[in-house]
């Protein structure tokens, strides 16, 4: 306990950058997480190969390409939600997939996603959070 008024203005302080920098930390896991499953869900389906290689990463853009399939994308969204939930506040989460035909197959390529994935998960979290006023909680 603080016994000067610098002293509280300190632990003020602390406790104040405590509470702001968990719910940064909580906000941003939320907002990665609804991404991640959103565009995964999104991704056409043949193999499975495309839902296998969305890829989450703290800190660093993940590289390379997954050998596997996940037709329903639960273990790639679980491995994502691993990853996010390791988070700490004002870490940049990113969602990558390397695949050669991503592209294509965000850019309505495939008729099982005409409009793609990324930009209408974008376009979804932003009508979704932008509709949220300042007095609501997340």
């Amino acid at each position: 306990m603080a016994t000067t008024a610098t002293g509280f203005r300190l632990e003020l302080d602390a406790a104040f950058r405590e509470k702001v920098d968990g719910r940064v930390a909580a906000v941003t896991k939320k907002i990665a997480l609804e991404a991640l499953s959103r565009v995964i869900l999104k991704t056409p389906v043949d193999t499975g190969r495309a839902r296998a290689n969305w890829q989450t990463q703290l800190r660093v853009r993940p590289d390379g390409v997954i050998e596997a399939a996940d037709p329903s994308g639960a273990s790639a969204i679980s491995e994502g939600a691993r990853e996010i939930g390791q988070l700490k506040p004002y870490d940049t989460v990113y969602i990558a997939n390397n695949l050669p035909y991503i592209s294509a197959l965000n850019s309505g390529h495939s008729k099982q996603a005409p409009q793609g994935m990324v930009e209408v998960t974008i376009a979804e979290l932003q009508a979704f959070f932008g509709n949220i006023s300042a007095h609501e909680q997340l």
